[in-house]
């Protein structure tokens, strides 16, 4: 799915979930949109009354898929954290230097 179709996923998601429930699967059938981008909001949307309305599940209670423990959360984020030295592959690429630095991240450049 295209960036321009995830936007249109939101967008009709949103705009669902301002109709009343019995509303909402006649208006993502009017939709003008690609049957993917359909298909994909009448999911969340399932997912989303399962959840219950107006909330979402806790991605900190351990049941949830995305739940993890103290200690796996620290490597994870630990290993976000590093940075890549010259030389060092990353993937299919190995890095020559860093290009520059800013509030998201680092850019580096890389053959």
């Amino acid at each position: 799915m295209t960036g321009a179709e995830w936007g249109e996923v939101s967008r009709l998601f949103h705009e669902a979930l301002a109709l009343d429930p019995d509303e909402r699967d006649a208006f993502i059938g009017q939709a003008p949109v690609a049957e993917e981008v359909r298909a994909r909001v009448l999911e969340l949307l399932s997912e989303w009354s399962e959840e219950g309305e107006g909330g979402e599940a806790d991605p900190g209670a351990p049941d949830h898929p995305l739940h993890l423990s103290p200690g796996a959360a620290t490597t994870l984020l630990d290993w976000i954290r590093q940075e890549p030295e010259a030389g060092e592959e990353v993937g299919r690429y190995r890095v020559v230097r860093p290009l520059g630095r800013g509030g998201s991240g680092a850019v580096y450049l890389a053959e």
